[in-house]
C-alpha cells in the first residue's frame, strides 16, 4: 500500500499535553501503586497485566470503557478483577477524574500489542507517574529513555519492570520536559506555521 506522497509535502505533528488541564495536586499520598488506562479489549492486553501482577502486593487500578465488540474478553477481565483483591476497575471516568488518578498513582502501565503515539503515556508522565510503555508503540519517540519499556511478546514477567519503575520514583523534571517539548499550544503553533509555509509555497 503506497499513497506515493512526497516527503516534502508531509507535515509531522507530535502528540502533546494540554498543560492547563493538569491540576497542581501533591503526590505525597498515593491511592494506587499502578494505574492502567485504556479501553478494555485484547489489543490493550489488560489480562496479561493482571496475570503477571495478581500475586503481588501492588494496588492496581484499571480505567476505561468496555469495547462492546470484545464482550468475551471483558467478561474474562471482570472475572479476574473480582478474583484478586489487589485489582480494581473504575470503568470510564471523566477527564478531571483521570487527571486526579494520574497524580495519585505511582506507575502507569501500557502493555498493548499495538499502540500509536500514546497520549496517556505523555499525560501520566506529566503528572509524575513512572511510565512503563509497550515496545509496540511510539512512546520512545516522545519520551525516549525517560520511561521504561515492556515487550508483551516476550516471556518476561512484568513484575520485574515494575520493580525497576518503583525505584525511579519520584520522577524528576517531568513538567519542565513536557512544557518544553510536548505542550499542545507550542505544537499547535508549529503546525500552523508549517501549514502556512506549505500553502504559501504551493507545495501542498
Amino acid at each position: 500500500f503506497n499513497l506515493k506522497l512526497k516527503e516534502e509535502n508531509l507535515i509531522f505533528t507530535k502528540n502533546g499535553c494540554e498543560m492547563e488541564s493538569a491540576l497542581p495536586v501533591s503526590n505525597n499520598e498515593y491511592e494506587y501503586d499502578i494505574l492502567v488506562s485504556g479501553r478494555i479489549e485484547p489489543r490493550k492486553n489488560q489480562i496479561r497485566i493482571i496475570n503477571d501482577l495478581c500475586t503481588t502486593n501492588y494496588k492496581i487500578c484499571f480505567v476505561g470503557g468496555a469495547n462492546e465488540k470484545n464482550a468475551i474478553y471483558f467478561d474474562k477481565f471482570m472475572e479476574l478483577i473480582n478474583r484478586f483483591p489487589n485489582m480494581m476497575y473504575l470503568g470510564k471516568v471523566s477527564p478531571e477524574e483521570m487527571t486526579r488518578l494520574y497524580y495519585k498513582s505511582k506507575i502507569h502501565i501500557s502493555a498493548s500489542w499495538f499502540e500509536v503515539s500514546s497520549l496517556v503515556d505523555l499525560e501520566a508522565y506529566y503528572c509524575g507517574c513512572s511510565v512503563i510503555s509497550s515496545k509496540n508503540g511510539y512512546t520512545s519517540e516522545l519520551l525516549g529513555e525517560r520511561v521504561f519499556y515492556f515487550d508483551p511478546k516476550e516471556n518476561e514477567n512484568l513484575s520485574a519492570v515494575v520493580g525497576d519503575a518503583m525505584k525511579a520514583i519520584p520522577v524528576k523534571d517531568y513538567k519542565e520536559f513536557i512544557a518544553m517539548h510536548h505542550d499542545w499550544e507550542i505544537n499547535s503553533l508549529k503546525l500552523l506555521r508549517d501549514l502556512e509555509y506549505k500553502i504559501e509555497g504551493r507545495n501542498v
